[in-house]
């Protein structure tokens, strides 16, 4: 999953002009910022010999500032030669089971969070983001791989679907959770079965693969939780129109008392809406509403406003959108009835 990550090095460029690219000077900053030792305990793993495990996890986390893909490259190159140790350490510690990843992420984005606590105000509203995208895979004896759809090329592939949960504080966006699911099987010849390891119940790689099981809506909702606990708490839960539906809507209701609304996109379908006592599809409706048309100069665009009610969620409000150039309308459905039009794009678009 190395080669998935991206550097954009504007993030970094002030601190590696200060110390004219001198990694040294660049890495103690960053350790004299964050607490890397914390956050490799949050994973309640040790060891009792050999390589120091801190050292392992400083390393690993280096691997894409470094723009190192593998343990191999990253052992061929003059990096290497800094290095006290051989590959097997490493292999280890990226197969290790017991390493609690998770709360790894966790811990550090909460001093993150600490850490940014003097930035200027707010301009946007705090949000959790939720959203898949396609991992790629060759092999179909890969543990736990499966066929998964492709939105790009509407295909399905052999890989993982990785669902990723980001926190947006009004600034800033970073990942707060991701987990691998799986969606269809892949059939195989008698003779040949997917590669299996036994694990114990309890570590974090076998609660991991039982994810991989577990349905995209439902995981999503306990992700939604799991960062509450944390104390992440959004004035918003967005998504795509995958995700929207009633069950995940009224898990994002329940949660802080109601104080969490959903605003996300939806697409056209059999699905029905109530206005004015009759029962819609929603290019149905947008037609029937189509002499409600307004102008909004500020994003270039028409729309309509419709406040109704969806079976299993309740009263929502829908805004229908068509920009300047577009010929095809667009609908964000929202349970924040009081919202209006420039704020729902607005707080949309940083999704």
């Amino acid at each position: 999953m190395l080669d998935k990550i991206n550097i954009e090095l504007n993030d970094i460029k002030t601190t590696f002009k200060k110390h004219s690219l001198d990694m040294d000077h660049f890495w103690n900053e960053a350790k004299k910022k964050y607490n890397f030792s914390n956050a490799c305990k949050a994973s309640n793993r040790e060891k009792r010999n050999g390589v120091s495990i801190m050292l392992l996890f400083e390393i690993g986390i280096i691997f894409p500032i470094f723009l190192q893909k593998t343990i191999r490259k990253l052992f061929s190159s003059h990096l290497s030669k800094v290095l006290v140790c051989n590959k097997t350490p490493f292999y280890r510690f990226f197969q290790d089971d017991l390493f609690d990843w998770r709360k790894v992420m966790y811990n550090f984005n909460r001093q993150i969070e600490n850490s940014n606590k003097s930035v200027e105000e707010k301009k946007y509203p705090k949000v959790l983001i939720l959203d898949d995208s396609p991992i790629r895979k060759t092999g179909k004896l890969i543990e736990g791989v499966t066929k998964i759809h492709d939105h790009v090329n509407q295909k399905y592939v052999i890989g993982f679907k990785l669902l990723g949960l980001c926190w947006f504080d009004g600034n800033f966006s970073r990942f707060l959770d991701f987990s691998l699911v799986g969606e269809r099987k892949i059939k195989l010849r008698k003779t040949k079965s997917q590669f299996k390891k036994k694990r114990n119940d309890n570590s974090a790689a076998a609660k991991r693969k039982k994810e991989l099981k577990t349905d995209k809506i439902t995981h999503s909702c306990n992700m939604i939780s799991r960062a509450l606990k944390h104390g992440y708490i959004p004035e918003f839960v967005m998504t795509d129109t995958w995700f929207t539906c009633a069950e995940l809507i009224n898990k994002v209701r329940s949660l802080a008392k109601g104080k969490i609304h959903f605003p996300g996109m939806v697409k056209p379908g059999t699905r029905k809406y109530t206005f004015e006592g009759k029962d819609y599809t929603l290019n149905k409706l947008r037609e029937y509403c189509s002499g409600n048309i307004k102008r909004c100069r500020k994003f270039n665009s028409r729309y309509i406003i419709v406040n109704c009610y969806l079976k299993n969620v309740g009263d929502i409000k829908i805004f229908f959108s068509r920009y300047h150039g577009c010929k095809k309308w667009v609908a964000i459905l929202t349970t924040k009835t009081d919202l209006d039009y420039i704020e729902a794009v607005k707080a949309y678009s940083i999704r």
